[in-house]
């Protein structure tokens, strides 16, 4: 992880000094989302598969008339996949130039974090996720990785969809 120095202050940060984002999990590792880069948060309606593509994407769904790519995040990471239900959520993300959605394990709903809470740590943090989390948030005994979307859609494996022939 960067050391806190190395970075600008994170987005959403108001003058109050909260942090917002959204809270989710993924491989039971507790992550936080941004609001600036959270589009929408929707149930798992019908996802239809994508031929040769990668097994993580799980293929396209429409949301409100608008197809996304629907990622399965823990799968992306190496982790097992997850069961498409319909109390499954999937998270609209705000990343230029991608229309995608990433399916999560559970969404825990919206976190406040003050400066202070921030580490960077990040010593328990799996290496699958490293890539991605530039600090995590302590509050109390929990940790609250800070996940990075635009990290995500620049790694090449990300972008890197179809199915590799041999």
């Amino acid at each position: 992880m960067k050391p806190a120095s190395e970075h600008e202050p994170p987005k959403g940060v108001e003058e109050d000094a909260t942090w917002r984002g959204l809270g989710f999990e993924v491989a039971n590792t507790r992550l936080v989302l941004p609001l600036t880069q959270v589009g929408e948060l929707v149930a798992c309606g019908h996802v239809t598969p994508v031929p040769l593509t990668n097994s993580w994407i799980r293929g396209i769904a429409n949301v409100r008339g608008r197809l996304f790519t629907v990622v399965d995040l823990s799968a992306f990471l190496g982790k097992p996949a997850l069961q498409l239900t319909q109390s499954r959520r999937v998270i609209v993300i705000n990343a230029e130039g991608f229309q995608s959605a990433l399916l999560v394990d559970n969404v825990l709903g919206l976190k406040h974090f003050d400066q202070e809470q921030q580490s960077t740590d990040g010593s328990d943090l799996d290496d699958a996720l490293r890539p991605y989390v530039d600090y995590e948030f302590i509050d109390n005994d929990s940790r609250w990785a800070m996940f990075n979307v635009d990290r995500l859609v620049q790694d090449e494996k990300f972008r890197r969809v179809a199915v590799e022939s041999s």
